[in-house]
């Protein structure tokens, strides 16, 4: 998942974030279904979103490992 950059920030940190959980989006998180879809899952989505907002970050990159069905 990528977060645009705002070009209006303070600062220009750059946030690498690294999760192995998998079945991470954006939108429409499937939560709850296996063990890829748990609560760490969300969280890490919600941080990700709260750090692109802050005004000395001007860009954040989730990444994560593929996840295939079963």
């Amino acid at each position: 998942m990528q977060i645009p950059p705002n070009d209006n920030k303070e600062h220009s940190l750059y946030i690498l974030m690294i999760s192995v959980h998998g079945l991470i989006r954006a939108n429409d998180m499937e939560l709850g279904i296996n063990a890829d879809t748990g609560g760490q899952t969300k969280y890490v989505v919600e941080l990700t979103k709260a750090l692109a907002k802050h005004p000395q970050v001007a860009k954040v990159d989730l990444l994560t490992r593929l996840s295939r069905p079963n």
